[in-house]
């Protein structure tokens, strides 16, 4: 599909809001003609569905776009919403030497807007609603002509004035900022002395400030009285130095205060440790691992799972299929069982949660959760997501480990060494 053909097929789409829309590299030179050309000039028309939506990505690169009409390609009613803009592959952009995206409502420019463009030498972002200079200008070295008039900048920032005044040197630069939003306080004296002292042609030496009582002079103003307007400034950093020493003794006093303690300190928590220690540890359990399954993961854990965790780590597991014996309340056998297993071992398939011995064995965790008695609660996921995790269970997230189980072989070895840190104590970390 043609990149004409693409943008006049989204009126069902105006209006609208789209996070992404990717039309790269839709124009092949194989497929030339005059109806559908390789090499590009974008028309109002072909924009008059586009520049309707609400788009934050835009992606037009690799397209043939050579030329574009005046309020056409730049041009959309919702500029608010446009993040990032791609146009990487066209040769227009390459050799683009004027852009004008004034009167536009933009805050910021588009992310990616001067990649390929290298020979950009006037750039008009007049009439928008830039609170602070666009760092991706300072990206471009051709620029002679940088028009910033009638924003909402309150200073123009070190960076900038560093490039304007290099830009200045290599070629001349002509900087437009009248009908800004300047403020002349403390915070913009380096701009102030800037805007009198730099060698590049500004459209004024004049233009009007606010002070922070509100009163509005001009910056030339500011400049020749400046040692009466902003004699305060100098009472302003020593207050911050003395609130900087301030803080630091404070926080030396802690730590000396912290360091003859620390023995004291010490002992405190040891205590506290202790007593957590003796009473997680102080029971005796049966079993290691009481194992939570459905039977479609019998096979598995026969020929797997018993295994690994009792051959090899020697760990005495509860399964029900095997330890439980005729004669007892199915259900009294797995409470008892789940009370007096160390950890609790979830093997999650589709079919298994959603079965009462599921639900019944998570009701059964949470309680002995509450009581203290279970050290871990692991799920081991397998075949199903996060997503369709039982509700039960998202009540005690806090306190599951969760392993998805991969499909890759590969990983086996892996996530067997994640589990056996989980439930051995024998192992090594």
């Amino acid at each position: 599909m043609h990149l004409k053909q693409a943008l006049n097929i989204l009126s069902p789409y105006e209006g609208k809001t789209i996070e992404i829309m990717n039309f790269r590299g839709l124009n092949c030179p194989i497929f030339n003609n005059n109806e559908y050309p390789f090499s590009l000039k974008v028309t109002t028309a072909m924009m008059r569905y586009l520049k309707t939506i609400c788009v934050e990505t835009l992606d037009l690169s690799d397209n043939g776009i050579v030329d574009f009409d005046e309020n056409s390609l730049l041009l959309f009613d919702r500029t608010e919403c446009l993040k990032h803009l791609y146009f990487k592959g066209n040769r227009k952009f390459e050799y683009l030497n004027h852009l004008d995206l004034s009167d536009n409502s933009l805050n910021i420019l588009p992310e990616n807007l001067f990649i390929n463009i290298d020979h950009l030498s006037e750039l008009s972002l007049s009439k928008n609603l830039f609170q602070s200079t666009p760092s991706e200008i300072i990206s471009q070295n051709d620029i002679k002509v940088l028009d910033l008039r009638s924003n909402l900048l309150p200073t123009v920032d070190y960076k900038t004035r560093v490039w304007a005044d290099s830009m200045n040197l290599k070629h001349g630069l002509y900087f437009l900022l009248d009908g800004n939003a300047f403020e002349c306080n403390c915070d913009n004296l380096d701009f102030i002395k800037w805007i009198q002292e730099t060698k590049v042609k500004l459209d004024s030496r004049s233009y009007k400030c606010t002070l922070l009582n509100g009163t509005v002079i001009t910056v030339l103003e500011a400049y020749e009285n400046m040692h009466g307007l902003f004699s305060h400034c100098r009472n302003s950093i020593w207050l911050i130095v003395s609130s900087i020493l301030l803080g630091t003794s404070c926080i030396l006093t802690l730590i000396v205060l912290l360091y003859n303690r620390r023995w004291n300190i010490a002992i405190f928590f040891y205590r506290i440790f202790r007593k957590i220690v003796e009473k997680k540890y102080g029971k005796k359990y049966t079993y290691d691992v009481f194992v939570s399954y459905g039977g479609d993961c019998i096979p598995w854990i026969k020929k797997y799972f018993i295994p690994k965790l009792e051959n090899e780590w020697k760990l005495k597991i509860c399964v029900k299929d095997r330890d439980f014996y005729g004669g007892e309340s199915f259900y009294d056998a797995e409470a008892e069982s789940i009370e007096n297993s160390r950890h609790v071992i979830f093997l999650l398939t589709p079919i298994f949660k959603v079965s009462p011995d599921c639900l019944f064995e998570i009701d059964r965790v949470k309680h002995e959760i509450s009581m203290q008695n279970i050290e871990n609660v692991i799920v081991i996921s397998k075949d199903i997501t996060l997503k369709d995790i039982p509700e039960g269970l998202t009540h005690i997230w806090n306190y599951v480990l969760f392993i998805q189980w991969p499909e890759d072989c590969n990983d086996h070895d892996l996530t067997w060494q994640k589990l056996r840190k989980w439930i051995s104590g024998d192992f090594l970390y």
